[in-house]
């Protein structure tokens, strides 16, 4: 994560062009933190959206492998599930 904070120029008192720039470079350099923060809590969220369906379909084909195994080893095949497959 970007954990750094872009040091700032420092503004000087008085009117001018050089003023006026630094003033500039300030904001673009809040304005770009400001976004790369914002992507980062984007791109955070995307991944635990992610994770939350894969953990579910993983839990349920550990689970429909247990189900298949437990019908496999009893006699007849025809074994109890504790699974509603709907």
């Amino acid at each position: 994560m970007l954990q750094a904070k872009l040091k700032r120029v420092p503004v000087r008192s008085g009117r001018g062009e050089l003023n006026t720039l630094v003033g500039l470079l300030n904001q673009m350099l809040d304005k770009n933190e400001s976004l790369m923060r914002a992507m980062h809590e984007s791109l955070d969220n995307v991944a635990h959206d992610l994770r939350t369906p894969m953990t579910r379909l993983r839990g349920s084909a550990e689970t429909v492998g247990i189900t298949k195994e437990m019908k496999d080893s009893t006699p007849g095949g025809s074994g109890f599930s504790f699974v509603d497959m709907a």
